[in-house]
């Protein structure tokens, strides 16, 4: 037994090593393609900008939100970040100097590392959802220069702005991308059915209301 030790320590220091390299390249990929379709924490859109012929099918709704966020950066009054860990893919918050800060998360980039060898049509689906996840951002700041109405307040708030915003971004942006024949993402498309179900009147929609609770229970800012 005491001859084993020196290999099964040799054995683990490997499978150690193997998972902080994998860890290291899954890491540099996607933060380089975080670069490649968001412009990384440059002042471009990357892939995302709306001005692109390979995106001349978003609505005009997403063309107008993602064109505020590029002039935004453009004037470093929108800045992006890249972190490995945190709650959701894509997040708002606040840099250390003030300026609005839109976060996004490894496993975001990780889901879509084998972008570069899918075909057409698959790509325009991975820049659809990121399209319509950027403009719901670019709502939340535009709410935090106004009357940002959940920040450190109660719960009730945070799920009334987060409704409000996805209400719009349904309504705006997801309903015409899957009235052209586009395929979204199972979130989208549940808010878009659930929504239908109400007549698109959000504010007393309760199946929405409870679903988007649901998805925030956890959430950092719940109190």
């Amino acid at each position: 037994m005491k001859r084993l030790w020196p290999m099964l320590l040799c054995l683990g220091s490997i499978v150690l090593f193997s998972i902080a390299i994998k860890e290291f390249l899954d890491t540099e990929s996607a933060f380089s393609l975080y670069g490649q379709l968001l412009g990384g924490d440059g002042r471009t859109m990357g892939e995302l900008d709306p001005t692109l012929s390979e995106n001349c099918h978003f609505p005009t709704f997403l063309k107008e939100r993602l064109g505020w966020i590029k002039e935004e950066r453009s004037k470093d009054r929108i800045r992006f970040g890249f972190k490995e860990s945190m709650f959701g893919l894509l997040a708002v918050g606040k840099d250390s100097d003030g300026t609005d800060i839109v976060l996004v998360a490894l496993p975001l980039m990780l889901k879509y590392e084998s972008y570069n060898s899918m075909d057409t049509i698959k790509k325009r689906r991975v820049r659809n959802t990121l399209a319509l996840a950027l403009a719901h951002e670019s709502l939340h700041i535009e709410e935090s220069r106004g009357n940002h109405l959940w920040q450190g307040g109660p719960f009730k708030d945070m799920i009334e702005e987060e409704m409000f915003v996805r209400a719009v971004v349904n309504e705006n942006g997801a309903i015409p991308l899957l009235e052209k024949g586009e395929v979204l993402t199972r979130d989208e498309e549940d808010t878009a059915i659930m929504l239908a179900s109400c007549s698109g009147k959000w504010t007393t929609c309760e199946p929405f209301r409870a679903w988007v609770t649901d998805l925030y229970k956890h959430h950092p800012h719940k109190n």
